[in-house]
C-alpha cells in the first residue's frame, strides 16, 4: 500500500500536497541549504538520489511527505508525518519557508491530516534546543517536553515533544485566530 494523499490540504494562505518524483530537484536544493537543515541529517548525492528516495518514501505503508505551497503554487518547503505505528507517528521533515503565519498554517494543516484524516492520537516530535522557531510552534500547538538528551553527531541537545490530539485541539483555536488576523491583512 502507497502512502500517497490525493487530496489537497487547504487553508487560506497555504496548501499542503503530496510529494511527487518531480519535486526531487526542488526537494534536494533545499536540503543543500545549510542554515536551513542544520537541525536534519545531511543529505548528499544528487536530485537522482532525492527522486529515487522519493520513490522509495512513497512506497512506505507509514510515511506522508508533503510539498507545502503558496495559493499562487510557489513550493514553500516540506512537511512529513511518518513511522506511523498504530495510532502515533512521528511528525517533523520539517523545511519551512514561508513567512511565520504561512509556516505556522502548514503546521496546523499537518497536524489536522495526522489527528483528523490519519485517525492518530499522539505525534512525537525531536526538536533540538538550539531551534527556537520550531521550539515556539510545536510549544503553542500542545507540545509537551518528554525528554531531553544530547545528540553528538549535531553536539546539540534534542528535546523530545508529544503532542496529543487533546492537547492540539486545546491550543488550535489561538493559534487558528492568530492566522485569520494576520492573514486579513494580507
Amino acid at each position: 500500500m502507497k502512502m500517497r494523499y490525493n487530496g489537497l490540504l487547504e487553508g487560506k494562505l497555504v496548501l499542503l500536497r503530496s510529494i511527487e518524483e518531480s519535486d526531487a530537484e526542488y526537494t534536494f536544493n533545499i536540503r543543500q541549504d545549510k542554515e536551513k537543515t542544520k537541525y536534519l541529517h545531511a543529505v548528499s548525492g544528487t536530485a537522482e538520489d532525492q527522486r529515487r528516495w522519493i520513490i522509495r518514501q512513497i512506497a512506505r505503508p507509514d510515511d506522508y511527505t508533503f510539498i507545502i505551497e503558496d495559493k499562487q503554487r510557489k513550493p514553500l518547503g516540506m512537511y512529513g508525518v511518518y513511522n506511523i505505528r498504530n495510532d502515533e507517528a512521528e511528525i517533523g521533515r520539517a523545511l519551512l519557508y514561508g513567512n511565520p503565519i504561512q509556516n505556522a498554517e502548514a503546521a496546523i494543516l499537518i497536524h489536522d491530516f495526522a489527528f483528523n484524516i490519519c485517525s492518530l492520537s499522539k505525534l512525537h516530535a525531536n526538536i533540538f534546543e538550539d531551534n527556537k522557531p520550531t521550539l515556539g510552534l510545536t510549544l503553542h500547538l500542545g507540545g509537551a517536553e518528554v525528554n531531553r538528551n544530547f545528540d553528538a553527531e549535531f553536539k546539540m541537545t534534542n528535546i523530545e515533544f508529544i503532542i496529543t490530539k487533546e492537547s492540539y485541539l486545546s491550543c488550535r483555536d489561538k493559534v487558528m485566530s492568530l492566522i485569520n488576523r494576520f492573514s486579513a491583512r494580507s
